[in-house]
Order: structure tokens, then sequence, then C-alpha cells
């Protein structure tokens, strides 16, 4: 596992925004499992204070 981790800090550190950050980390990690409840709220939160400070843009989505 730390030879994983390496590569991950490795490509992490290549990364010039968000986008390729978690492109990174997925290729890394297998994100699809089910939150439960606290670790939801927990993720939830720490994405929404990320968005905050990189002070990204939200798209325009157009009803079609």
């Amino acid at each position: 596992m730390k030879k994983l981790n390496e590569q991950l800090e490795h490509d992490l550190k290549s990364c010039n925004n968000m986008d390729q950050i978690l492109d990174a980390v997925q290729k890394h990690y297998d994100l699809s499992k089910p939150f439960g409840l606290t670790v939801k709220l927990l993720v939830v939160a720490g994405v929404t204070k990320i968005l905050q400070m990189i002070k990204a843009e939200p798209r325009t989505i157009i009803n079609k």
C-alpha cells in the first residue's frame, strides 16, 4: 500500500486544478463504495468548503 500512496502523492504534486486531483484519486482508489450517513455529511461539508476555497465557478445548466 505504501508504494501506491507514494505514486498517488507523486501524481497529486503534478496536479494544477481540482479536476486533475479528482482524476488522480480516482485512478488509485475505488470511490464507488456507498457512504454511511456521518461520512456523507463530512464529505459534503468538506467538498463545499473546498469549492469555496478554490473559488470554483458554477457551471451554467441548460434545461432541455
